[in-house]
């Protein structure tokens, strides 16, 4: 069996670091009244403010799946990255 196949999604730094600032980014939008009312969310916000009321946990699993997903395609994209960079 291999070993070390996914030895890229080890929380190192710089992927910790580019999933945080991607979620601070604002990402989702909500809209009211045929466009009048534009709101928008970061994922950051929403996974906080779920997570300290008790018993809400209808928007903090979906941003949760968020984060890993963000988190997974930030360590395929440095992964990408370095092999590229390795290869000149």
């Amino acid at each position: 069996m291999r070993t070390g196949y996914l030895r890229f999604l080890r929380p190192r730094l710089l992927n910790v670091l580019l999933t945080i600032f991607v979620l601070c980014i604002p990402l989702l939008r909500e809209q009211y009244n045929d466009g009048q009312f534009v709101t928008w969310y970061r994922p950051i916000d929403i996974i906080v403010s779920s997570f300290t009321q008790r018993g809400n946990f209808q928007l903090f699993l979906p941003m949760l799946l968020l984060t890993i997903i963000v988190y997974i395609f930030i360590s395929i994209l440095i992964l990408v990255a370095s092999k590229i960079v390795k290869r000149k």
